[in-house]
């Protein structure tokens, strides 16, 4: 199945609603006519979470509703496929034009309560790269500082030795006992 570009009197409608995230900019310009993909290219599009709604310490997810304007237009602009079938489609050199999948990375619980159900409704699937260290628990430390935020005296934020441009973990010997908390 070949898809159009949209006409230019529909991309603003096609995209709104979009963030500043990756996404949106392609889906942009796939609105304004510059559809990618020729049938030996493979677009993916990669997310780490679709938010509820808004979240002031998160502008770079999408909403529900912004990810369900880019999935609406990705399944009527593109041919969505599943990660695997679309290696060995590109390996095998059967890729069809504007191929595209989508991915998301950590295993973040909204992504089956939120984008899951999107997803099926469009028919898009997806592929999810769990980070298995966190299922029982936890939380990576950019999560942990976005909560330290919003809530300065529920989450502690862990110490670390900053220098320059880079931060490094405390090691074991060297960290603070997990008594202490630092807001």
């Amino acid at each position: 199945m070949r898809a159009a570009p949209a006409p230019a009197d529909s991309s603003a409608r096609i995209v709104a609603g979009g963030t500043r995230s990756g996404a949106w900019r392609w889906l942009r310009t796939l609105a304004a006519g510059a559809v990618p993909g020729d049938g030996s290219r493979l677009s993916i599009l990669i997310y780490h979470r679709v938010l509820p709604g808004p979240d002031p310490l998160n502008n770079w997810d999408p909403t529900a509703a912004e990810f369900e304007s880019q999935i609406r237009a990705l399944s009527r602009f593109f041919t969505p496929l599943a990660l695997g079938e679309a290696v060995e489609r590109l390996r095998k050199g059967t890729l069809p034009a504007h191929a595209a999948c989508v991915t998301f990375d950590d295993g973040y619980r909204d992504n089956v309560d939120v984008a899951l159900p999107i997803l099926r409704r469009h028919g898009v699937p997806a592929t999810f790269f769990i980070a298995t260290g966190y299922l029982n628990g936890g939380r990576m430390w950019n999560d942990t500082v976005i909560e330290s935020i919003r809530s300065p005296r529920q989450a502690p934020v862990p110490v670390w030795r900053c220098a320059a441009a880079t931060c490094a973990q405390p090691s074991r010997s060297s960290a603070v006992p997990r008594r202490r908390t630092a807001y």
